[in-house]
């Protein structure tokens, strides 16, 4: 499986690498980078509020590439290659402050857009991910406690994750992309794949086009 992950990212990379720099042609690939927000969190039956805490989301950013094919008219093939985090913030409840959990991943998505409207484009697909590292803070903890918290996490949530992704995308002047995307996980954080908990998200990004 890490394997057909390398794989897919090289060939994803190669491609982008490749494409003429023209002016904008709805026949041909062109290609872009983004940047954005994520607000994530986690959901399944093990992902629930209970006595002791309560879960939130937990904000992070997202950063990366795409290419666009335009199919026809009408239809568009979109992969992407990003970094981008995920995870969930704890609140316990009672006087101890927020713990935010940050899961960052390698992502490629791969989206199939309809347009809508003049410059407004819905899209839906799937994505794969690799698990690259967890980041861990709270103002109550100190940064040797957040270390630890962060290689026990690393080492108990899966290398990879694959979901679906919903969205819609309008295109601004200057070959500016506005994003905004809901994503679900289909694949159990934990390693031994025991727990009922979900990766999910809200993504807004702006890209540009060159």
């Amino acid at each position: 499986m890490k394997r057909l992950i390398l794989m897919l990212l090289l060939v994803t990379t190669m491609v982008m690498a490749g494409f003429d720099e023209e002016e904008f042609d709805e026949t041909q690939f062109h290609s872009g980078v983004k940047v954005g927000l994520t607000m994530a969190n986690i959901t399944g039956d093990d992902a629930k509020d209970n006595e002791n805490f309560s879960l939130d989301f937990n904000f992070g950013f997202e950063i990366g590439a795409f290419t666009i094919y335009h199919i026809n008219n009408q239809m568009t093939l979109t992969p992407e290659i990003l970094f981008t985090q995920k995870g969930y913030t704890v609140s316990p409840k009672g006087y101890a402050s927020d713990i935010n959990y940050s899961l960052n991943y390698i992502q490629l998505p791969v989206l199939l857009g309809f347009k809508t409207a003049p410059g407004l484009k819905l899209y839906g697909g799937g994505y794969i991910s690799y698990f690259t590292s967890a980041w861990v803070s709270s103002s109550d903890a100190t940064s040797s406690q957040e270390s630890d918290a962060e290689k026990e996490l690393e080492k108990d949530t899966s290398d990879f994750d694959m979901g679906i992704v919903v969205g819609a995308t309008f295109k601004g002047t200057d070959n500016l992309i506005f994003d905004f995307r809901y994503e679900r996980g289909f694949t159990t954080l934990d390693k031994d794949g025991d727990a009922d908990a979900f990766n999910h998200s809200f993504n807004l990004s702006v890209g540009w086009l060159y």
